[in-house]
């Protein structure tokens, strides 16, 4: 999305609030705020400035377990 055009901003709300909103799922994933479902990434890096440093995932936490890369 960055590629072709949108901020990193844009793309990851894209990838993540706007997603869940269009899927109907809103009120249950897509950003992070108390009482919502959430999987994280830990990253290197800002994304929101640099989307590429998405590539530099160093923890995973998905349903409530973490997993190291």
């Amino acid at each position: 999305l960055v590629r072709c055009g949108m901020t990193p901003v844009a793309a990851l709300a894209a990838a993540t609030a706007a997603a869940a909103s269009a899927c109907g799922l809103a009120g249950r994933t897509g950003r992070l705020r108390a009482g919502l479902d959430a999987d994280l990434l830990i990253v290197d890096g800002d994304p929101m400035t640099d989307i590429a440093s998405l590539r530099g995932v160093r923890t995973v936490i998905s349903r409530g377990r973490v997993a190291y890369r």
